[in-house]
């Protein structure tokens, strides 16, 4: 999934709407993989360090990782 980036000052993209990114395909892929509406039940962002050059593409690739009980790791 290509997804253009939000733009903010000095070119840095905003770590909230990153993380959302990363939540919406995550969630997709889980939910795509069950076949049923997966919704996250925790996610835990660090943000180490600005995310640059913005303006760009940020592109993510997720899969399942593993199934245990009713937890999907992607």
């Amino acid at each position: 999934i290509a997804i253009s980036s939000y733009k903010m000052l000095h070119s840095t993209g905003q770590g909230g709407a990153i993380s959302s990114l990363f939540d919406l395909c995550t969630g997709h892929v889980a939910s795509s993989y069950l076949q049923n509406p997966s919704p996250t039940a925790y996610i835990h962002v660090d943000m180490k360090k600005p995310a640059r050059s913005i303006p760009g593409v940020f592109k993510l690739h997720a899969y399942v990782d593993r199934i245990e009980g009713k937890k999907v790791y992607v």
